[in-house]
């Protein structure tokens, strides 16, 4: 009896610590990729608005070379740090999603290089007007706006990734608590009857000794 509730108390524990590494290493690799990957793709489209943000402000201070200058100085920074962040999650991301980096990273740099001349010639003093530097950015900005397109794309994925992840941890936890259920179900239907076995094969000679020592203090004798 003693080895078959140890044997039962085995299986449970076992089951239940099977689900539970399961459930934690799913929720592991959800904080470790998924939740990274969201703060690196929210911090790269703040860079993003930052780089754009100092571009018209140079357009806005043309007239002013100290301020262009500086803003310069601010645009290259933001887009370094935005180039950095992309590696950062290109490390962590899986091929398909490293695909889209990859043609996020060649559109901005495209922007860089062709808003670069505009930019040059904003710090010489090489236009009449911001109307003119504005409209020498088009090509720029359009590539920035495949840049920013592709970004958002690779956000929408990752909160698809995000909802995936969460749906198979949920489906993980169910089918664990539904097999530890069916365990203990099992181990209940073996240790009710062996319990029962064992109660009955103790208790029948206690009863037929009980009725022995009564037909004794009653004068019988003839019984074994």
């Amino acid at each position: 009896a003693i080895g078959v509730v140890l044997v039962l108390l085995l299986i449970v524990g076992s089951v239940g610590l099977f689900g539970m590494n399961s459930m934690r290493t799913q929720t592991q690799q959800f904080m470790d990729i998924s939740v990274a990957s969201g703060k690196l793709v929210t911090r790269m489209v703040a860079a993003q608005g930052d780089v754009r943000r100092y571009e018209k402000d140079m357009i806005i201070g043309y007239e002013k070379p100290e301020t262009v200058k500086q803003r310069r100085a601010q645009w290259d920074e933001a887009r370094k740090g935005l180039d950095t962040l992309g590696r950062e999650l290109a490390a962590i991301s899986p091929a398909e999603d490293r695909a889209v980096i990859d043609r996020f990273k060649t559109a901005m740099d495209s922007y860089a290089e062709q808003a670069s001349k505009v930019i040059n010639q904003l710090e010489s003093g090489g236009y009449d007007n911001a109307a003119v530097a504005d409209r020498l950015l088009d090509a720029a900005k359009q590539r920035a706006g495949e840049a920013e397109k592709l970004l958002a794309d690779l956000r929408g994925k990752l909160d698809e990734e995000a909802q995936e992840a969460k749906a198979h941890a949920e489906t993980t936890r169910s089918r664990v608590l539904w097999i530890f259920v069916l365990v203990l179900a099992v181990a209940a239907l073996i240790v009710v009857p062996l319990t029962l076995l064992n109660m009955v094969s103790i208790c029948n000679p206690l009863a037929e000794a009980e009725a022995l020592a009564t037909a004794i203090a009653g004068g019988d004798l003839s019984r074994h």
